[in-house]
């Protein structure tokens, strides 16, 4: 669905064009949002893509987020960054337990997949700006365990 915001003093708008979004920050298309959750730059360059289960994931596996309709957290946090009331109000969740308004959405409140796009839109443009992507963990060694076949009494 149509639905409008203001992010940093700039409008921000989320156009629907059949089986897509394009996500408009002051006039200019900056994102585009297919109906499976792809995203990409308006040059059609692949930015993330959101799983059915929430997992907002870029390049290489790398994840970027967790999604859902109300609530979306940073990669590899436990607790909520942003989150989306019902009547559209955006709140920047602080590390200390603080909360920002950070503007409201109209048009997002038809349905659950519609409240998920606009609270997806706000986190990538958040992220973009103050986001911090999950650290490089190292690779797991593997050694074998002595199971499989012709191991055993």
């Amino acid at each position: 669905v149509p639905a409008r915001w203001s992010y940093d003093g700039d409008p921000v708008e989320l156009r629907t064009r059949g089986d897509y979004a394009e996500i408009l920050v002051d006039g200019d298309v900056e994102l585009v949002i297919d109906r499976v959750g792809r995203v990409y730059t308006k040059y059609q360059h692949p930015v993330a893509v959101l799983e059915p289960d929430g997992r907002l994931v870029g390049h290489e596996q790398e994840l970027l987020g967790t999604i859902g309709s109300q609530f979306a957290a940073m990669p590899g946090k436990a607790n909520a960054w942003l989150s989306l009331s019902p009547d559209g109000r955006v709140t920047r969740l602080e590390e200390d337990g603080s909360q920002k308004p950070a503007g409201q959405w109209s048009g997002c409140a038809v349905t659950p997949y519609a409240q998920q796009a606009c609270l997806l839109v706000s986190y990538l443009l958040f992220f973009e700006d103050e986001g911090t992507r999950a650290p490089e963990l190292p690779p797991v060694p593997v050694t074998p365990l002595g199971v499989g076949l012709g191991v055993g009494p």
